[in-house]
């Protein structure tokens, strides 16, 4: 068993073989143990710190996703009417007087567009039509619809109004 001192603050026990390269040696594994508990330390402070800073901007991350989600619903919603309308007009082009069937076609694809998650729902009251004369002239399809709102009623805001319109020249005489 070899003999030597006990240093208090490391809980070492330093072998007496030289003492002028055994106090060098301690006060280096001091310096290393000292480092490591700063470390240990500010890291325990770090995480802490980082609980914090996830409990101020968690809200805000969820508010911007909430938006984003009524945004992407509203886009949706606009692009199934403007190509219900597109279809209405199309159909108006070859048949310009047939007002129903064309209100007709508009609901029908609007109301059965598949990909939609907005789930857009039409009745002929939302579909206006106007036919400016005979072969040579337009026809115009104008739809409105509000969009309602998921996350926005929070802030006041139930429905988003959205009015779509697609305009296209009449082929043949009524």
């Amino acid at each position: 068993m070899e003999l030597g001192r006990t240093d208090s603050r490391l809980s070492l026990v330093i072998p007496q073989t030289s003492m002028q390269h055994s106090l060098p040696h301690a006060a280096k594994r001091w310096k290393q143990v000292k480092k490591m508990r700063k470390r240990l330390f500010h890291k325990l402070g770090e995480r802490g710190q980082s609980l914090v800073e996830l409990a101020l901007v968690f809200p805000v991350v969820l508010i911007i996703m909430a938006a984003v989600f009524d945004v992407g619903r509203v886009l949706d919603a606009s692009i199934v009417l403007t190509n219900a309308v597109r279809t209405g007009a199309r159909f108006g082009s070859t048949h310009p007087t047939w007002y129903d069937s064309i209100r007709m076609r508009v609901v029908d694809f609007a109301n059965d567009s598949g990909m939609s998650f907005t789930d857009v729902h039409l009745d002929g009251s939302n579909v206006d039509v106007m036919s400016g004369g005979g072969a040579g002239g337009t026809i115009r399809v104008v739809v409105n619809y509000d969009v309602p709102m998921t996350f926005a009623r929070a802030i006041g805001l139930d429905t988003l109004h959205i009015q779509r319109a697609a305009e296209m020249l009449i082929l043949v005489s009524p």
